[in-house]
């Protein structure tokens, strides 16, 4: 298993609310929603870190690595928008 770190997160009352109910939605805890999300955007993340380290090195590289970047985090959070939709559709199944 591996190893976690514990953080504290402030969040306004508008993003707690959402938060609260995507996690609901798919029936795990707030604190497990938010870390199976921020695990699918990662690999978009370190890219973004990439090209941030890239531009502030003034490489040309930096805006192709950007836009892999941007592109990775949006499909993750695609793919991310899905497992919800399955997972809201496995629980009407249940109570149907």
């Amino acid at each position: 298993m591996a190893k976690t770190k514990r953080i504290a997160v402030n969040l306004s009352l508008e993003n707690y609310q959402v938060l609260s109910d995507l996690s609901e939605m798919a029936g795990a805890s707030m604190s497990s929603f938010l870390n199976q999300m921020v695990s699918e955007a990662t690999p978009g993340l370190i890219k973004v870190i990439k090209a941030l380290k890239q531009a502030k090195n003034e490489n040309l590289d930096s805006f192709d690595t950007l836009a892999e970047a941007l592109e990775l985090v949006r499909s993750s959070t695609d793919q991310a928008t899905l497992d919800l939709e399955d997972a809201r559709k496995s629980k009407l199944i249940r109570k149907g």
